[in-house]
């Protein structure tokens, strides 16, 4: 993930001033700076957490939602930011909203070392070789493969595109009318996978068991720019 040090110097300088408005309780204009530094930036783990912290202390829920969502999926380790998450939405692994906390670099290096060391095994002259050395070469094979795999998921997990943030509390309904009937409750700051768009409304399936229409106004894409409301 980047670092603001390693950022241009208008980044770090909206970073810097956005830190100084917050500790001044300026939270909308602290949020703003932090927006303007994460839509430069849009790796800065910093600026994306920071951008939640002041969007939670001005009582806007699904800004708090994206810039702490944006932040734990480019360090999945950090267990303050899934602490923060946890009070708007119950991490539910099946979730569009869950992040699992492994790092995608971690997986992969895992599966390209254990691929290494499966061909390393298999290299080694038959008469010097290890007992059942094919089998423990094809073991290790395998669970790279599986590992592969895994780093594969962990990064489609960690990617932000077609997942939408509620902007208030609202009720899903079954059919894309003013119309429809009720099928779900949803609460501010929670994020649902979007379908299908009719018009001015949008699919989006918080759960297994809340799904419904919504109108498009009500949710803010997760792979935007942070919000300035």
């Amino acid at each position: 993930s980047a670092h603001l040090g390693a950022m241009p110097e208008g980044v770090s300088r909206a970073f810097s001033t956005g830190v100084q408005a917050y500790r001044q309780g300026e939270f909308a204009a602290a949020q703003r700076l932090f927006g303007r530094a994460s839509a430069r930036a849009p790796r800065a783990v910093d600026a994306w957490a920071n951008f939640g912290t002041a969007a939670w202390a001005r009582g806007d829920s699904a800004g708090a939602a994206m810039g702490w969502q944006r932040a734990l999926r480019l360090d999945p380790l950090d267990a303050e930011l899934r602490e923060r998450l946890r009070v708007i939405q119950s991490p539910v692994v099946t979730s569009p909203a869950y992040v699992p906390p492994v790092s995608v670099d971690a997986a992969a290096l895992a599966a390209l070392l254990l691929w290494i060391a499966a061909w390393l095994v298999l290299a080694v002259p038959a008469a010097t070789r290890i007992a059942n050395a094919r089998a423990v070469a094809g073991g290790g094979l395998l669970l790279a493969v599986v590992m592969l795999g895994a780093a594969l998921e962990l990064n489609d997990r960690a990617a932000v595109r077609g997942l939408g943030v509620l902007r208030s509390a609202r009720t899903l309904v079954d059919a894309p009318t003013g119309s429809a009937a009720p099928v779900a409750a949803v609460s501010a700051g929670e994020v649902g996978a979007l379908g299908a768009r009719e018009g001015a409304w949008v699919r989006i399936s918080i759960d297994g068991a809340r799904a419904g229409w919504l109108p498009v106004a009500a949710v803010l894409p997760l792979d935007g720019s942070a919000g300035m409301d």
